[in-house]
């Protein structure tokens, strides 16, 4: 009997070690990877000829991810905020085109909204991309100027 708890007690030990204290940082993480899979389902979508199925659960899982990445008063604070509205704003109306069964420019709207709520975030982003070990190489290109205007700013982490 007292054997077999010390094993229970070691399988949690174990299992507890990959899983951080705060749940905050297990949303993070979480949030993240729906970011991840949201974004590169996005662009499957468009590169399938803009399926609309694809597409709106894309929405579904960058919304949910940057939720969760951010949490509610920081997500609403970050939309709300006077210079990413207008990106807001762009985005929204890109979602309820592609709701609404126009494709093409709904998708092209959600893009341009993306890149104005996050694009100034883009060179960070790459940053970091740059120095993964082994898939870093492929992502050493340089950015339009554009892209470096709001490079000042930082994540709302």
């Amino acid at each position: 009997m007292i054997q077999s708890t010390k094993y229970k007690n070691k399988i949690y030990q174990k299992s507890s070690k990959h899983m951080s204290g705060k749940p905050e940082e297990n949303f993070k993480g979480l949030g993240t990877l729906l970011s991840v899979v949201g974004a590169l389902s996005f662009i499957s979508g468009i590169l399938s000829g803009f399926n609309r199925r694809m597409m709106i659960v894309s929405n579904l899982l960058l919304i949910a991810g940057v939720l969760l990445v951010l949490g509610l008063e920081k997500f609403q604070a970050f939309m709300t905020n006077k210079k990413r509205l207008p990106g807001a704003i762009i985005y929204s109306v890109g979602l309820i085109l592609l709701l609404a069964n126009r494709n093409v420019a709904g998708g092209f709207l959600e893009l341009i909204g993306f890149l104005a709520l996050f694009g100034g975030f883009l060179p960070k982003f790459m940053n970091m991309l740059q120095k993964l070990p082994y898939v870093g190489k492929y992502f050493r290109f340089a950015l339009p100027k554009v892209f470096y205007q709001n490079s000042t700013e930082e994540l709302p982490l």
